[in-house]
């Protein structure tokens, strides 16, 4: 198959950015029509109550599918850590022609040649995605954990949030190094709280494997 493919592309029937393992996955940017039409009539659910304020996401730049949101609170003692996951299930139905097209695609795929989205651009990338200002439905895990970083409780449900800030990787790095601001704090905590968590699961056996 390698060569075969090597000479389609230097024979032009290919594009010098064709891979390959694309082509054996049969993944395809593009949704299908129905699909992208059945998606343009999809709207976000009313608001959960109470919108919850969420502090901020960390990803790419060029990250369009914002799915994750922290939120760090001391409460006495205790540290509680709000973990948001964007919740698509809220306006995705199963067995929907988006949902039929998602189970095909089973995750968004980010490529050297491209991003190949699990959903729709307009229900993964624009009304899903966690943006900042926007109330948004999500799934909601909080845990509590002492000072030591063990987990003392924590609880699970459906919220509608709005993130109030979004950092790329070196803003945060530059925030925990030197920082000032709640932002900084919050990600100060954070790191303390992973590695002790880390210390916990070194104790018991875990291996840790950096790439």
């Amino acid at each position: 198959p390698r060569s075969a493919f090597s000479l389609l592309v230097r024979l032009g029937h290919l594009p010098p950015t064709a891979a390959l393992e694309v082509i054996q996955a049969n993944l395809r940017r593009k949704h299908p029509e129905p699909v992208v039409a059945y998606a343009a009539g999809v709207e976000l659910p009313q608001e959960r109550g109470l919108v919850h304020d969420a502090h901020f996401s960390i990803d790419d730049d060029d990250t369009r599918e914002v799915d994750d949101v922290l939120t760090v609170h001391q409460e006495g003692p205790r540290l509680r850590v709000d973990i948001d996951i964007a919740d698509p299930s809220s306006f995705i139905a199963m067995g929907d022609p988006v949902d039929r097209e998602a189970l095909k695609r089973a995750a968004t795929l980010y490529l050297p040649t491209g991003a190949f989205y699990m959903l729709p651009e307009r229900l993964g990338c624009e009304v899903g995605s966690l943006s900042v200002g926007e109330a948004r439905p999500a799934m909601r895990t909080s845990v509590w954990l002492d000072d030591q970083g063990r987990v003392t409780g924590y609880e699970h449900r459906r919220v509608t949030i709005r993130v109030g800030e979004r950092l790329n990787y070196e803003q945060a790095d530059q925030l925990l190094a030197q920082g000032e601001g709640a932002t900084a704090q919050a990600l100060r905590l954070l790191d303390e709280v992973a590695r002790a968590r880390a210390e916990v699961r070194r104790s018991r056996g875990a291996l840790f494997i950096s790439r």
